[in-house]
């Protein structure tokens, strides 16, 4: 089986990464691939690409050469955004979590709906169980475009509910991408080890009959 991991250098997508080396083809792709260089080392079934996420023009790219791969299923755990108040961070900052946690994510499902990707059977993007459905002070552009994520992906499955098309949500993941500082932290929330959703992630999406939106808290 071919799989496109993508966002894949780290937080879900490396632990992910870790599980699928000896069993499937892949392609690993992140904007750094210093971390997936010492993780893959010799293993021949193991293609590396780099993708800055919040270029338009290299998504593009990485359209085409997820076209070269033809993938059975293709995975994207990209995701981000500036910590603090809206009005405080710079502009640039919040484009930057739009594109990467929406835009870049939609045009991919815009091109597996075309069947660009015509040995594609699975698109999984990864959604937040507590920033697509409610309030996620300090993270308002990273919240808007999960809550984006989510009524995007909702709306495609009601048009296209013959394609599996999924959304895998969990709750807070303790990986560097949640500052020591942020909110959820700060409230004593519970924190999940990014080893154990891997787990959960992998089981469930190479699962046919899984839900097409799992939220695991």
């Amino acid at each position: 089986m071919r799989i496109a991991l993508l966002g894949a250098s780290r937080g879900l997508g490396y632990e992910v990464a870790k599980l699928s080396l000896n069993f499937n083809e892949l392609l690993l792709s992140s904007r750094k691939l210093e971390p997936l260089q010492t993780l893959v080392e010799d293993k021949k079934n193991t293609e590396l690409y780099s993708c800055d996420f919040s270029l338009n023009s290299a998504v593009l790219d990485l359209v085409k050469k997820i076209k070269q791969f033809q993938p059975h299923r293709i995975w994207y755990f990209a995701g981000g955004g500036p910590f603090g108040n809206f009005g405080e961070k710079n502009w640039q900052d919040h484009q930057w979590a739009w594109q990467v946690s929406f835009l870049t994510p939609a045009l991919l499902l815009h091109s597996f709906l075309k069947e660009n990707f015509l040995e594609c059977e699975q698109i999984v993007f990864v959604g937040s169980s507590v920033a697509e459905d409610q309030a996620d002070p300090k993270a308002a552009s990273y919240c808007s475009a999960k809550h984006a994520l989510k009524g995007l992906i909702s709306t495609v499955n009601l048009e296209s509910n013959n394609k599996d098309i999924r959304l895998f949500s969990p709750s807070y993941m303790d990986t560097k991408l949640l500052p020591p500082n942020a909110y959820p932290r700060q409230q004593g929330k519970k924190i999940l080890s990014p080893t154990l959703v891997a787990d959960v992630f992998w089981n469930w999406a190479l699962n046919s009959d899984g839900e097409k939106h799992f939220r695991y808290s």
